[in-house]
């Protein structure tokens, strides 16, 4: 095979890149990882200290792909002889039709009622190969013939190609957007402190569970984490942002996005100093018509998939969805159903 030849490659490093080039290499297929950026650059959606994975969703096709990421992480720490994730519960505040939908689709999936380093170091054990600061100017699809990629740098062929490439999705794959929206949202993280320093015992990760609050009736979905992220302050911030274009300045944050978690801290947790964050975040979104995944082959070709449209919730699935797609690459039927995420439902919703 020669020097620039490869069975797959996949295009952006992130958290769902990495998942799916790790398991490509797994499965004996040559790989290559291809990222514009240095590795865990903060101008995407993978980076920061905690994420929030959990079993409670309103749709029942979720939890078979959590539990394969939750089994996907403890043979990632047993592997690799460290701890990647704690679980400290969830509490999830929302409408009573909703609550009785999630504890059905937990009941029946028989749970009780975060970050994940490693892939990237993991994958390259394989004998995968990772190339920083590329960035994929155009790629060509042959058919029997594979995938060409031209980069700023160099041209690679593959046999096959996943797309992975998070808010960058809409200019790789810009045919996509008219169907899937494919929009951008600059996300505030804020972090906050207790009022009083000895009240900071109850915002560890062993006293204080991961927090959803759903207020269907005004439209306020905020979330709150121990203080993992940064010392004495707690992750808590509003589930939403604001629509961008790429290339778009987006460090100054709306506002709104940071008044909104302040007022529920103001009403509802009186413990914490709700006058002004200690520290803000930004982050990347990126959202389908329906705030739901978009995984498929992209059409019309033969040879390129791709993952995107996380909308906010994407990071805690990624160990699956990586599993997923290096099955499509192979051919192989993936461990779980994933046609909830497929290009279709945009078409029926056309009719």
């Amino acid at each position: 095979m020669p020097l620039n030849t490869y069975d797959v490659v996949v295009i952006g490093a992130g958290i769902m890149g990495s998942c799916a080039a790790y398991h490509c290499q797994k499965r004996g297929l040559k790989t290559l990882l291809l990222e514009q950026f240095s590795l865990g650059h903060n101008k995407g959606s993978s980076h920061g200290k905690s994420r929030i994975i959990r079993y409670a969703h309103t749709e029942g096709v979720y939890l078979p792909i959590v539990r394969d990421s939750y089994a996907q992480i403890e043979e990632l720490e047993a592997k690799r002889n460290e701890k990647l994730w704690k679980n400290c519960g969830l509490l999830y505040m929302t409408n009573a039709k909703d609550a009785k939908i999630i504890a059905a689709h937990l009941s029946a999936h028989k749970c009780e009622n975060t970050i994940i380093p490693g892939k990237e170091d993991e994958f390259v054990k394989l004998g995968g190969k990772i190339i920083e600061k590329e960035k994929v100017l155009s790629y060509r699809d042959t058919g029997s013939r594979g995938v060409t990629i031209s980069t700023l740098k160099n041209v690679y062929k593959s046999k096959k190609v996943i797309f992975a490439a998070g808010t960058w999705l809409q200019q790789l794959a810009p045919e996509l957007v008219p169907s899937i929206r494919a929009q951008p949202e600059a996300i505030c993280v804020a972090y906050w402190k207790p009022k009083r320093e000895e009240d900071l015992h109850y915002f560890t990760e062993n006293e204080m569970p991961v927090a959803i609050m759903d207020n269907v009736e005004t439209g306020e979905f905020v979330y709150g984490l121990p203080n993992v992220d940064y010392p004495n302050a707690i992750k808590f911030g509003f589930h939403g942002g604001d629509g961008y274009n790429i290339g778009d300045d987006i460090s100054s944050p709306n506002q709104e996005l940071i008044e909104r978690p302040r007022r529920h801290l103001q009403l509802h947790l009186k413990m914490i100093d709700a006058s002004a964050p200690v520290k803000l975040d930004r982050c990347k979104y990126t959202m389908s018509h329906d705030d739901h995944y978009v995984i498929d082959r992209l059409p019309e070709s033969k040879n390129i998939f791709f993952t995107g449209c996380c909308s906010g919730t994407g990071f805690k699935v990624a160990p699956a969805i990586g599993k997923a797609l290096a099955c499509w690459v192979k051919n192989e039927k993936a461990p779980f159903d994933l046609s909830f995420f497929s290009l279709k439902r945009f078409e029926k919703s056309k009719l």
